[in-house]
Formats: C-alpha cells, sequence, structure tokens
C-alpha cells in the first residue's frame, strides 16, 4: 500500500507543479469526480461546486466551450 501512496503523491505534486488536474466523469449521471488539483486551477475549494457536465462549463474559457461540450456530448453519447 506505501508504493501506491507514494506513487499517489508524486501525482499530486506532479499536477500541482504543471498546473494540470484530472477528472472522471460518469456518464450515466455527468457527475464529474475531480482532483484537488483542479478544484485549485478554478480557484474553488474542494465540495464547494457540484461538479458536473453543466456546471464546469462555467469554468471553462469562452473560446473552449464548444469543445468541451462536444466532448461531453460524445461522452453522453456512450450512455
Amino acid at each position: 500500500m506505501t508504493q501506491l501512496t507514494d506513487t499517489h503523491q508524486r501525482l499530486v505534486e506532479a499536477q500541482r507543479l504543471a498546473l494540470v488536474g484530472d477528472w472522471e466523469m460518469d456518464v450515466v449521471s455527468g457527475a464529474l469526480s475531480c482532483s484537488d488539483q483542479v478544484y485549485e486551477i478554478i480557484g474553488r475549494s474542494m465540495g464547494t461546486v457540484e461538479m458536473n457536465s453543466e456546471n464546469v462549463l462555467t469554468f471553462i474559457h469562452p473560446d473552449d466551450k464548444n469543445i468541451v461540450k462536444n466532448h461531453f456530448n460524445a461522452l453522453a453519447q456512450i450512455k
């Protein structure tokens, strides 16, 4: 279990340094599970925003919203 914990800590530190995060989407509910770094990037504390495919669009740059919407729509078709 220590190796898994160490690997996770390295991932968290790498995301912090690179200013990136990761997320996973439940295609049935549209809920997003996000890393701590995603909340850091959007300037919110973890748990203060319900992360789903609709709400997350408010944090996306206007030039990128259509691209993200298209990806979310494609994921929704997987249901």
